[in-house]
């Protein structure tokens, strides 16, 4: 499974390491050539060698990749090794091979850092400091449980949660906010190219859910982005009549929370437990 170990931005890149194959996403070398308008030019080209057989089959793997308004989308990335990144710049600008080299000798040095940091990340601590640390992440751990309840107990479809009926105009504009926002896609079936329901972006994971059959259910954190996105007025917002949190869930999730408690172990996967 591969794991990031430094985060991706424009102006800094980024390994991702996979035990210890050291790989790159076409996102950073199109940020590196400042040409991430070209990404999709770039994934073509990679296409194209592991047609001919000149690289490898390369992985796949998400992204996020912010506009010039700041709001952030999910891509798709291709991972590359060190060997096939070359062949790839090569092919589209053969003058910013000098700027890769130096790009993965950099980056590896980083690596390499980062990889001393994460063996013992306590290692330049005081007792204080580490014990300040350890409270933090407790905090935070209470945050992500406490939002899983919420979420599973406590989240409705838009029209429920603004009391609105099917086709409402309001639900449709808060949806099509949160899409331009960024916070959530359009889905289009793949033989009729009808819309099909949403994806939530990672951005979204603190107010949204998704299930398997592409349909959102909020939970009452989505109100403040509404608010911001110029959807709802504060004033609507406090007359809202919220629903009820689904009372047989939250028997369940307690029940659960309970079994977790006696065994003394707790898994965080994401925004689940």
């Amino acid at each position: 499974m591969n794991t990031a170990i430094a985060t991706t931005n424009t102006a800094s890149l980024s390994l991702v390491v996979d035990n210890t194959v050291e790989l790159m996403s076409t996102l950073q070398i199109a940020q590196m050539m400042n040409r991430v308008d070209r990404h999709r030019d770039i994934k073509r080209t990679v296409d194209r060698l592991v047609s001919a057989g000149v690289i490898v089959h390369t992985p796949t793997a998400r992204e996020q990749i912010a506009d010039k308004f700041g709001r952030t989308r999910e891509v798709e990335v291709y991972m590359l090794n060190e060997r096939s990144s070359y062949i790839v710049v090569a092919q589209i600008s053969p003058e910013f091979t000098a700027q890769l080299v130096d790009e993965w000798k950099r980056l590896k040095e980083e690596n390499e850092e980062l990889r001393k940091q994460a063996a013992n990340p306590f290692a330049n601590m005081s007792k204080l400091d580490w014990m300040r640390k350890a409270v933090e992440l407790e905090e935070e751990k209470q945050q992500l449980i406490d939002l899983h309840i919420r979420k599973s107990v406590d989240a409705h479809s838009m029209t429920r949660l603004l009391g609105e009926k099917r086709g409402s105009m309001l639900v449709q504009k808060a949806l099509n906010a949160l899409k331009d926002a960024g916070y959530i896609e359009r889905v289009y079936d793949d033989v009729t190219n009808k819309p099909k329901g949403y994806i939530a972006n990672d951005n979204s994971l603190t107010f949204c859910r998704m299930n398997a059959h592409y349909q959102l259910e909020f939970t009452v954190d989505v109100l403040p982005v509404l608010i911001e996105l110029g959807v709802l007025e504060e004033e609507q917002k406090e007359a809202l009549r919220l629903p009820q949190p689904n009372n047989t869930l939250l028997i369940q999730n307690k029940a659960a929370q309970k079994i977790r408690e006696s065994a003394n172990t707790l898994t965080l996967v994401g925004f689940g437990i």
